[in-house]
């Protein structure tokens, strides 16, 4: 199963411990943030991605609109680099 986060994730593990499933044997997870706390006493298999850059690239964008007084401002694309974290839930 796929959680587009980690606190989505959470809330799946929870499900599985309930319903007796066994995480990864009856059912593979992965999230998506890598959260330290998550991933050291979860060791949930996750996706790392640049929140830093993601946060400087939004901020910039965010600035560029205000700065625009109104006016339009062309839509940017922007692919930034993830990495697979491969831990015990999958």
């Amino acid at each position: 199963m796929f959680c587009l986060s980690d606190i989505s994730a959470i809330g799946v593990l929870k499900a599985c411990k309930d319903l007796g499933l066994s995480v990864p044997q009856d059912l593979a997870l992965l999230g998506v943030d890598d959260m330290p706390t998550v991933s050291e006493l979860l060791s949930l298999s996750t996706i790392r991605h640049p929140i830093n850059e993601l946060a400087e690239a939004a901020s910039k964008l965010m600035i560029q609109s205000i700065e625009s007084d109104g006016q339009r401002i062309e839509p940017v694309e922007e692919v930034f680099s993830t990495e697979l974290m491969v831990r015990r839930t999958s």
